[in-house]
């Protein structure tokens, strides 16, 4: 037990004794560095698309266990297949984005048809992704590749939520360095 209280004794003196640390080497600079943060190099949205989809094809061709053959024609029938479900995706997003109360009444069944054509779109994209995609792998690789891209999806939604609370945290790390420093100098702060 005294162990246990020593060592949260010493993390956070050595926390304190940081930060106290990383306050005192602020500078003038508007580009403040978070100690704290690991320095990651910063890629383009392009860079980081390719490569999530160079991470996710991995994945899938490990766990579905496809030989190299059979890779190659399932990547080919997915890449075809995939610009059409990001299309009906686009569409749903773009739907849900408009205000359904400030429609008029016109509108309002415009925007259930729509909503009605978008489904049928996606049902008519499934049964044609599944009738192409069977005649590669089982229908039990089907499903289990439904589950992946499900996992998948759950990660990267959790990943971006994560960078933006990291990020909602660096800057308001920022702004304090900012100010800790602006009252060292005698400027007034916000």
């Amino acid at each position: 037990m005294k162990h246990t209280i020593i060592q949260y004794i010493s993390v956070y003196v050595f926390v304190f004794a940081l930060s106290c640390a990383a306050q005192s080497e602020v500078n003038d600079s508007t580009d403040v560095v978070d100690p704290l943060l690991p320095e990651v190099p910063a890629l383009s949205e392009e860079e980081i698309a390719a490569k999530q989809k160079k991470e996710k094809r991995t994945i899938i061709t490990k766990r579905m266990e496809l030989s190299e053959e059979d890779s190659i024609k399932f990547w080919t029938v997915y890449d075809k297949h995939m610009p059409i479900r990001e299309e009906i995706r686009i569409d749903f997003i773009e739907l849900k984005k408009e205000n359904a109360k400030k429609a008029t009444i016109e509108r309002g069944i415009a925007m259930l048809q729509q909503r009605t054509d978008i489904k049928q779109r996606d049902l008519d994209f499934e049964i044609s992704f599944n009738k192409d995609m069977t005649e590669i792998i089982t229908a039990q690789k089907m499903v289990m590749l439904y589950r992946m891209e499900d996992a998948y999806r759950k990660k990267m939604a959790q990943q971006r939520k994560r960078k933006k609370s990291q990020e909602r945290i660096a800057n308001k790390r920022v702004i304090q360095n900012k100010n800790a420093n602006a009252r060292t100098n005698g400027i007034p702060t916000e």
